[in-house]
């Protein structure tokens, strides 16, 4: 059972008190941003507060949902259902601070038990086996991770409605089939000889080959008209390049720069390293030299094809508002019909009964138009004038729009016209703005993957691929693809633009037991140290391989080194005692990321040896000489690894020992 603490401290025997109660503290709280808040509505948007902090720390003024899932019709909730969503909601933001994906998917998990329950019965009669029958429906229409955050937040939903006693029965509730996803973690053990492990890396993160011979395909076949040209551009650059969303979407105007080697790259803003929210390093994002070719015909197509939008977005800055330079041309009397607004890029519904030009006012009936066929029509076509036009552009731009889009760390500004991916806005009637133009977005880039890039693929891309993949996720799998082809920690570091290494091993999907293959590889070749190696190679040729199979079954990340004793089978004997000539100890000798953490372990190490001597030589000895012994073993292993990185051992220590007191 989830657990939760009451909201509500003195509780009454009737239950539907108890949620009137529970209603009115959460009216009282007034958070900030609820100010504007109707209750009654579907939908509430949040204009401040934590509520409006995004992905990326970007703000913006976003909605909760108060309706059924889309799965179960996206009807409006009712009721008590309606009542205790907005309730829990209101009074879960006000004491956690989970961010509004997670309130929504709670919503959505309290819409599927109003399905199940159904409109007429009420919340104080629900019963364990409602809960039950949502569970289950939630399972048949979600992935098993989705499913399994559904499935949580079910269980705290009854843990709210016993802690409150908003239900006559007390639920105390488990859902029998949560099941954690098999990605969430947990151990599975492969024999290191299972043909799997030799094949290719796996995983919920990993795209298959198939999706990247699909954009391929999308890429030479889709026209470089069509309206879904942009997005797939961006797959391209995606899956070349290996940076995150918000870097590929907001990259610079610029040319393919090359450095005094000839190495290709593209400037970029970093984003996980930005100095706040606003000002943003510019980094080199270097390019793999198969890719380059494509990546500079991206680059050119991508300044010619967004070179109107920019030129729409420098004059919104220009004029403070939408661009309007299109309907200069026509007279102040000029009549726009249907046919018309099409031919200038707008949707038709603006002009229906409820477009909103006819909403406002801005449409006019012309009771002598008459049709293509020269009949005077019952009703009477309707049209708008010049000043309609220009009030409904007004209204599609919002002057956020022209606030800076990054700002570089030296200063240098940049807006929507300084960048390769901006787009005319889209409509709520469906059509494309002609006179505002918006950077492309993450939702807007999901949303094509979800609803639009399956008929792509049927209409250009010559198979039946489902997109059941993510924009990180192709950094997941190049990422992956790299440390199996033997890329260093390090150099991956510093490709893909990361500060710290250990955020690299996030990225790598490589299986416990691939890893140990690749590991005793790199034994073969010559390129670790330590005694697992020095016993390999001492080793009579009939028993090396022998002794890898039997000694590398796992290899573990220490920081300076790597582990390989099997801690299935039973605890380390030298827990952190790794540097004092542990026999499972080793070091990959190239890998130059590790030689700031080598020289800082030595020279703590020559330290602290230094004052064991002291204290060996002063009249209260106490242990000093079995300190000095074990610094020793240490001292030796990090010099050793420090000959490997070709670095002087001696010059390290008189320079740390100068710098003692």
């Amino acid at each position: 059972m989830a657990k939760v603490a009451a909201f509500l401290s003195k509780l009454e025997v009737d239950r539907s008190v108890n949620l009137s109660k529970l209603t009115d503290r959460a009216k009282m709280l007034g958070m900030l941003g609820f100010e504007k808040i109707v209750w009654d509505d579907p939908s509430w948007m949040f204009t401040a507060g934590p509520l409006t902090i995004l992905s990326a720390k970007r703000s913006g003024t976003p909605s909760i949902y108060f309706k059924h899932a889309p799965n179960i019709g996206a009807q409006d909730l009712i009721g008590d259902w309606a009542t205790v969503a907005k309730t829990l909601f209101c009074l879960r933001a006000h004491r956690a601070n989970q961010k509004l994906p997670n309130h929504q998917t709670f919503v959505a998990a309290i819409s599927y038990i109003s399905h199940c329950v159904g409109r007429e019965r009420p919340l104080s009669r629900l019963m364990p086996e409602d809960l039950d029958s949502a569970c289950r429906l939630i399972s048949t229409h979600y992935k098993e991770s989705t499913a399994y955050n559904l499935h949580k937040a079910i269980n705290e939903f009854a843990a709210h409605c016993d802690a409150n006693q908003l239900c006559n029965v007390r639920f105390e509730y488990k859902y029998s089939g949560l099941k954690r996803p098999a990605n969430a973690g947990g151990l599975a053990q492969k024999r290191l000889d299972a043909p799997e492990n030799l094949e290719k890396s796996t995983g919920d993160r990993i795209i298959d080959l198939e999706v990247f011979k699909l954009i391929g395909s999308l890429y030479q076949n889709v026209p470089s008209n069509h309206k879904y040209r942009m997005y797939i551009l961006m797959l391209v650059l995606l899956a070349c390049v290996g940076r995150r969303f918000s870097e590929i979407a907001t990259l610079p105007l610029q040319d393919i720069g090359a450095d005094s080697e000839g190495r290709r790259f593209l400037r970029y803003f970093l984003m996980k390293t930005s100095k706040g929210d606003n000002f943003h390093p510019v980094d080199k994002a270097w390019l793999p030299t198969d890719a380059v070719s494509i990546i500079e015909d991206v680059i050119t197509e991508l300044t010619d094809i967004t070179q109107a939008a920019r030129s729409t977005a420098q004059e919104m800055r220009i004029v403070g508002g939408p661009d309007l330079r299109w309907i200069e041309p026509y007279a102040v009397d000029h009549r726009f019909y249907i046919a018309d607004l099409e031919a200038l890029g707008f949707s038709f519904n603006v002009l229906r009964p409820a477009g909103w030009l006819t909403k406002n006012g801005l449409t006019f009936p012309d009771p002598d138009k008459l049709t293509v066929q020269g009949i005077r029509p019952a009703k009477p076509s309707r049209f708008t004038t010049k000043q309609g036009l220009i009030s409904y552009c007004q209204s599609m731009f919002d002057p956020r729009l022209n606030d800076p889009v990054r700002i570089a760390t030296s200063g240098q500004v940049y807006h929507q016209e300084d960048l390769f991916f901006v787009r005319y806005a889209g409509m709520s009637s469906g059509g494309v703005s002609v006179c505002v133009v918006a950077p492309v977005t993450h939702s807007m880039f999901t949303t094509f993957i979800r609803d639009h890039l399956e008929l792509l693929t049927s209409e250009y891309g010559g198979g039946n691929v489902t997109p059941d993949f993510s924009s990180h996720d192709f950094r997941h799998t190049i990422n992956t693809l790299l440390n199996d082809g033997g890329m260093s920690d390090y150099v991956q570091t510093k490709w893909f633009g990361r500060k710290y290494a250990n955020d690299t091993k996030a990225y790598q999907h490589t299986s416990r037991e691939k890893r140990a293959l690749i590991y005793q590889e790199k034994i073969r070749e010559g390129k670790i140290g330590g005694s697992v190696a020095d016993n390999y190679i001492q080793l009579p040729v009939e028993y090396k391989e022998a002794y890898l199979k039997a000694k590398i079954t796992g290899v573990h990340e220490l920081g300076t080194g790597m582990c390989t004793r099997n801690l299935s089978q039973s605890p380390c004997p030298n827990h952190l005692e790794c540097h004092a000539k542990c026999s499972d100890f080793s070091w990959e000798k190239d890998n130059v990321g590790k030689k700031a953490s080598v020289v800082r372990a030595f020279e703590i190490e020559v330290a602290q040896y230094e004052n064991a001597v002291t204290k060996s030589q002063s009249s209260r000895q106490g242990e000093s000489h079995q300190w000095m012994a074990h610094s020793q073993k240490k001292i030796e292993t990090l010099t050793a690894m420090l000959g490997d990185f070709q670095m002087d051992a001696e010059a390290i220590k008189a320079k740390a020992l100068g710098a003692q007191p």
